[in-house]
């Protein structure tokens, strides 16, 4: 007899089930616990019609169990991979269901409703969640500024007068299903009552004249950190009216009075308003990241709180550095083909110091025709760039890209010497009318310091049409003017 109610070995059913782990690494929740119910379920079956039909035997009854074992191995770990937050939450409910579904065949049938239950209310709970998500654009540091009475009350500045700042325009995004509600902040009127905290506690009143306006704490965090990861300095802006700037489709509905973010919407506070900056006086020159977390305390539920927390290189630089004229060499312009330069340097180049390290701020490369004003650029990210070298002294960096994407640089090599360079011209050369009018100035910009190397070709010209620019002779050459 228990030979008769053994299960059989993993059948047809199981071999056809979607594979999970495929499912969680592409993040369908919902469809990955419809495949363990259906696991399960068929688990069930064949277990009923072994006994029913006495055709069970040892060895499947082993290799059931096995196929078990496997099965809740995989669904744990993809559980823990889509639902890691939501499990932790739920953890005691969790650990009493598998135990249940562990201890008896007889409540494997709760076990399996109560699983796929967690799961499914937790997916549908993360479903139905907002997503905000930070975006950083305008970046600019400003030195010797001017700012308000009511930015230093609100901690953003140590005085009025004097400041150093890292300007920032922020857009918060909502790339979730849900509505982030932050409701009526409830508050008295601010400019009587400063400092105030709201009937809403998550709100306080600005405590100075010139803002006189609802914040909801702890909403936003802007700090600049070292390249150790340490906080150099912090902004004092804690929050704003949360409301739609703009939407994907149709308009937003939330007010300062009626806070919130539909989703597909946008909130932007750009650079020039009150306290949207970081306060560097104090810190030293040097190449810094400006990192902004939204949500720092996590006090808003999200579909993903991986995702709050966004940095850009910044470079804090009140000496600049020397710029590079190169010379010589020669120039290949070629409509719907290639662009590629070389010159090189009247004097061995220093390469020394991150601020102008490409490998950790990226690069540009730009071309522009002196008189007809016609420009391409060329986006030369950090994660293409080699140094060569060590860091407090590289020899040269070397650029490799690809070869086959239009408007990207192949390589561009840059050493103590000189400069060459090699870009893929397709699909951008309408961007730039030949023949050339004037000169061709060239001009690559490293790292956040914008370390820059140029050349204009107006040496001997060789080709000049609409088909093809070939040049050779570049003189020495103005960066700031291109002259």
């Amino acid at each position: 007899m228990a030979e008769a109610a053994s299960e059989p070995a993993v059948g047809p059913a199981h071999r056809a089930r979607p594979p999970p782990l495929w499912l969680a690494w592409a993040g369908h929740p919902t469809a990955l616990l419809l495949t363990f119910a259906s696991s399960l379920s068929t688990d069930l079956l064949d277990g009923t019609l072994a006994r029913s039909l006495r055709s069970g035997s040892e060895l499947g009854a082993k290799l059931d169990s096995w196929g078990d074992l496997v099965t809740y191995a995989v669904f744990s770990l993809c559980a823990w991979w889509l639902f890691r937050e939501r499990l932790v939450e739920q953890l005691v409910f969790a650990i009493a269901a598998l135990a249940a579904l562990k201890i008896s065949r007889a409540v494997k049938p709760a076990a399996v409703i109560a699983l796929v239950g967690f799961g499914l209310s937790r997916a549908a709970s993360a479903q139905s969640l907002p997503d905000l998500v930070p975006e950083v654009s305008d970046v600019q540091v400003e030195f010797g500024a001017t700012v308000a009475a009511g930015d230093v009350a609100e901690g953003c500045a140590a005085a009025t007068t004097g400041r150093d700042l890292v300007r920032l325009s922020l857009t918060t995004r909502n790339d979730g299903p849900g509505t982030e509600e932050l409701g009526d902040p409830m508050c008295p009127v601010c400019a009587t009552h400063p400092d105030e905290v709201c009937g809403n506690p998550d709100f306080i009143c600005s405590p100075a004249g010139g803002h006189n306006h609802p914040h909801y704490q702890n909403f936003l965090r802007y700090e600049i950190v070292d390249t150790s990861g340490a906080s150099a300095a912090v902004g004092g802006k804690r929050s704003f009216c949360l409301a739609e700037t703009a939407c994907t489709t149709g308009v937003g509905h939330h007010t300062c009075t009626d806070q919130g973010l539909d989703p597909g919407c946008w909130d932007i506070y750009p650079y020039y308003l009150g306290c949207q900056y970081v306060d560097v006086t104090d810190v030293p020159d040097g190449l810094y990241s400006l990192r902004v977390t939204v949500d720092p305390l996590q006090q808003i539920d999200e579909a993903d709180e991986s995702n709050n927390v966004i940095e850009t290189p910044v470079l804090i630089m009140r000496a600049p550095l020397t710029d590079t004229s190169l010379e010589g060499g020669g120039v290949l312009f070629k409509a719907e083909h290639v662009f590629r330069m070389n010159a090189r340097a009247p004097e061995r180049v220093e390469l020394s110091g991150g601020k102008s390290d490409p490998t950790v701020a990226g690069g540009t490369l730009y071309v522009q025709d002196t008189v007809g004003g016609d420009q391409i650029g060329f986006g030369l990210p950090a994660s293409g760039w080699r140094r060569v070298g060590k860091a407090p002294d590289p020899r040269a960096y070397r650029y490799r890209g690809s070869r086959a994407d239009d408007g990207t640089c192949s390589s561009v090599d840059v050493s103590r010497t000189g400069l060459r360079a090699n870009c893929n011209l397709r699909g951008e050369h309408t961007h730039f009318d030949l023949p050339v009018q004037g000169n061709l100035f060239v001009e690559l910009r490293l790292g956040a310091a914008d370390r820059r190397f140029c050349a204009s070709f107006g040496g001997d010209t060789l080709r000049n049409d609409a088909v093809l620019v070939r040049r050779r002779g570049a003189s020495p050459t103005d960066c700031d003017t291109g002259n």
